[in-house]
């Protein structure tokens, strides 16, 4: 697959508002107004504590945030009001949220098989994700059976099968120890070498997007 043709800005939301009932009249704003432009080839971090509102905006981008006046730009086209199958998005969401019904190689076929692409090109991709990542070993395995560490990496995986022009990292290394961190991080910084994606890490520590 050649490389697609990166637009001046990337990402650009504009307006997103977002406010949490605590029960009762209380309200908590998570989000107010926030516009974020993202420069073409620029790597943006989102650092800050839990429930600052980092994952928040991450689901904005992947997927419509309620609200009047909220835009959503992904590589020049308004995504606003597009299904999440039909944005150009890889979302890797702080838990993983990987299908526990499901095998590794499920997993990593999934964003796929929704966007109806041909089994031998699944079954290719799923192949180049495994050795890229390092886990072709475990293509079989069920996913509670797995490692944090392991379990990154196929939710990683996942978020790349489809070749996402802008993926999103919502903390990848806030529940790892220091040993699986520090493999993790080399990971990243291989992928990103190797990726045609705009990319936007949340983190909570500095040194967790270096």
């Amino acid at each position: 697959m050649s490389s697609p043709v990166l637009a001046e800005k990337a990402v650009v939301i504009d307006g997103v508002s977002k406010v949490f009932n605590e029960g009762g009249d209380s309200e908590v704003a998570a989000l107010s107004g926030i516009a974020l432009p993202v420069e073409a080839g620029e790597f943006i971090s989102l650092l800050g504590p839990s429930g600052c509102g980092k994952t928040t905006v991450f689901e904005a981008i992947a997927w419509l945030m309620m609200g009047e006046s909220v835009q959503i730009m992904l590589v020049s086209v308004d995504v606003t009001t597009l299904h999440p199958r039909d944005r150009t998005v890889g979302y890797m969401p702080q838990d993983g949220a990987l299908f526990n019904t499901m095998s590794v190689s499920q997993n990593l076929a999934f964003a796929l098989q929704i966007r109806t692409a041909a089994r031998q090109v699944i079954e290719k991709r799923v192949d180049e994700l495994a050795t890229m990542l390092e886990i072709t070993p475990l293509l079989k395995r069920q996913i509670h059976g797995l490692s944090g560490g392991e379990r990154q990496r196929v939710a990683l995986g996942r978020a790349l099968s489809f070749h996402p022009a802008t993926l999103l990292l919502d903390e990848p290394l806030s529940a790892l120890d220091d040993s699986t961190r520090e493999q993790m991080c080399q990971l990243l910084e291989n992928v990103q070498s190797h990726l045609w994606a705009y990319l936007l890490w949340g983190c909570r520590r500095p040194g967790d997007h270096r």
